[in-house]
């Protein structure tokens, strides 16, 4: 067994160096281990027999359980409480409401606390309709709050149920009372120091993580909870959990298609503008760790920046969940930023849908420069009803420094959309989900004709994969009804 020492929370400054204690030095292990003073166990044998601990909703009687549909899906919910409606939206991309318990059961005394799962994910359905999308997502989302009958609500997010819930924001402003941001994943694109997430680590436990992901024989409930176990716990937690609560993670916690992460990864496309909620009349409570090592010391500073007047809260001894290392302070908080919620003018809010309309990401502008251009175009016409369509492509070759953009319009030179430029890494997959809706993008445009993809750089040329072809598909209802190539054109001109 391997022993260190790091330095309390009021060294901070010098965290993260491990520092080997003598024989003779080394301290009893605390009543409960944190990333400060820990114990390192690299000997520890790999268990393939996780505990069979039943989740935490079994224990909680007080929580009403039921599926909602929202169309073609049906999404698991729980609620308990009376009080603001107040929906929580948990991190991932690919995680489950599990994480909320049992910590959120003290807001149900002043809330009326509702977990659910997202599509793909935990208990809910797995369907993917047109792609699991961040959009499909807010989507899912509002029809939710629809079917159970919520005028407004207040929405908390955490990591990447942060970003969902400015997403929603975004497109649903009407209808949120609040936002509360919990160690958020900025919506908006933004110049943050570097992760700290290996702070902590030993080389050996890296090392010893890595073997433990990489060990096929090991199903991801054994990975993740052999992992945690390893060390992998120091990363996002501030206390070192327990083997029931390790167990309970990686049964619960993590649940989602085998495709969901990649597909909601590529289409988690940042704003380009951070000033974008200036002048959103919601009330923002902003919630970090200082411990929350998947970011750097910059970021609350930086995402408060988005949302002036905006009220910031930094719980010292927290890490990447502080409902969960510093429960008392959190709830108090959260108390009493919903106690203060009070009606938002009507005036206020049109107010804000105008000015949302010079600050909203759209189609991107018309490029300065152009290096260079390759046009496909569907060997066959779309089909004449859908409600969603993707097209599939790889990123070509560019230039050193060059960026990447695409224009799609139908066959009678109507433009459908335009997205860059952006620069992308060479034969990346990416696929681009549209919607009805979508920057005022609809499918109906394009009933019966072909449809013409033009790619872009800003300088030197594209070098697509010789004989490639773009992938279009069509949805209707979630259901494919379609499938067609687009082939390359011969070179034209210049301007995209």
């Amino acid at each position: 067994m391997d022993w260190l020492f790091l330095v309390p929370a009021s060294f901070a400054s010098f965290a993260g160096a491990a520092t080997p204690l003598a024989a003779e030095e080394k301290p009893e292990v605390p009543a409960r281990e944190t990333i400060f003073r820990h114990v390192i166990d690299l000997d520890r044998a790999i268990v393939k027999d996780i505990p069979r601990i039943p989740p935490l909703c079994d224990g909680i009687p007080s929580l009403e359980k039921r599926r909602v549909d929202v169309g073609g899906c049906e999404l698991y919910v729980e609620m308990e409480g009376e009080g603001v409606p107040l929906v929580l939206i948990n991190g991932g991309p690919g995680g489950t409401h599990h994480c909320f318990h049992p910590w959120f059961s003290r807001a149900a005394g002043f809330a009326r606390v509702i977990y659910y799962d997202q599509r793909g994910c935990g208990a809910s359905d797995y369907e993917r309709g047109a792609g699991y999308t961040v959009d499909q997502a807010v989507e899912d989302l509002e029809k939710l709050r629809e079917r159970l009958g919520i005028e407004r609500w207040a929405l908390l997010g955490w990591s990447y149920g942060g970003l969902l819930a400015q997403r929603y924001l975004l497109e649903h402003t009407e209808r949120a009372m609040g936002l509360i941001l919990v160690c958020a994943s900025p919506a908006m694109k933004l110049s943050l120091e570097p992760t700290r997430q290996y702070e902590f680590l030993s080389p050996r436990e890296r090392m010893r993580i890595q073997e433990i992901y990489g060990d096929r024989s090991l199903s991801p409930v054994e990975a993740l909870y052999n992992a945690h176990a390893a060390g992998d716990w120091k990363r996002q937690r501030y206390y070192r959990p327990t083997h029931e609560q390790l167990a309970r993670m990686a049964r619960y916690e993590w649940k989602h298609d085998r495709t969901f992460r990649d597909e909601i990864g590529a289409s988690m496309r940042p704003f380009e503008i951070p000033d974008l909620f200036h002048g959103c009349p919601v009330p923002v409570l902003i919630a970090e760790g200082r411990w929350d090592l998947t970011w750097n010391t910059d970021k609350p500073a930086k995402i408060q920046g988005c949302f002036p007047g905006s009220r910031l809260i930094l719980f010292e001894r927290s890490a990447h969940a502080p409902f969960e290392d510093e429960p008392d302070a959190f709830f108090d908080s959260l108390k009493e930023f919903l106690e203060r919620l009070r009606p938002i003018a009507a005036a206020e809010l049109d107010g804000w849908k105008k000015g949302l309309a010079d600050r909203k990401p759209s189609r991107a502008a018309e490029p300065e420069s152009v290096g260079d251009t390759v046009t496909f175009r569907t060997a066959e016409a779309a089909p004449r009803d859908f409600d969603s369509w993707t097209f599939f492509w790889i990123a070509p070759g560019l230039a050193e420094g060059a960026q990447l953009g695409y224009r799609v319009r139908s066959e009678d030179g109507t433009e459908y959309f335009r997205w860059g430029p952006r620069p992308f890494e060479r034969g990346r997959r990416a696929r681009s989900d549209f919607t009805k809706g979508m920057d005022g993008s609809d499918p109906s445009a394009l009933f019966g004709k072909t449809i013409i993809v033009t790619f872009w750089t800003t300088k030197g040329k594209i070098e697509f994969p010789p004989d490639w072809k773009l992938a279009f598909e069509f949805y209707k209802n979630g259901q494919t009804i379609g499938r067609i190539e687009g082939r390359r054109e011969p070179e034209g001109k210049r301007a995209p």
